[in-house]
């Protein structure tokens, strides 16, 4: 498999929550986890896509885990932006009501921020907001 069809492989890995083949890939290939694509690094999909086992995976890095919070996607969301955005639907089905849903993706963003270094909280994106500002929006527009 070539190094990039590697990564491809990795990154839908961590967009469907495969740890095993994530932890195997990053085991033979621990450049992977630097590596930042459009859509940012293995961690940007996962916070995108609610995959708790996957993100659990960045405690096992210690120290180096707030080092994952800095990688950006074009946009430069950093994980704090992406986290503070609306999950797929999917991801609500066994969610019923606007008010536990938002609360759900609260706790979402709130487990994200705790690895954030502080230079990351004040981040903007393209479009000049801060992870804190996507995060207040996305729960204003869900509970209206």
């Amino acid at each position: 498999m070539s190094s990039s069809g590697l990564l491809d492989a990795v990154i839908l890995a961590s967009q469907f929550g495969n740890v095993e083949f994530v932890v195997e890939m990053v085991k033979s290939n621990p450049a992977l986890l630097h590596v930042n694509t459009t859509a940012g690094g293995i961690f940007h999909v996962a916070v995108a896509n609610r995959q708790e086992k996957i993100w659990n995976l960045i405690y096992g890095f210690g120290a180096e885990g707030g080092e994952f919070a800095r990688f950006v996607d074009t946009d430069l969301n950093t994980l704090l932006h992406v986290a503070g955005m609306l999950a797929p639907a999917k991801r609500f089905s066994n969610i019923s009501g606007a008010a536990m849903q938002t609360q759900r993706e609260m706790q979402w963003y709130k487990e994200v921020e705790m690895i954030s270094p502080p230079l990351i909280k004040a981040a903007a994106n393209n479009a000049g907001k801060t992870g804190e500002i996507v995060v207040s929006q996305m729960a204003q527009d869900k509970l209206r």
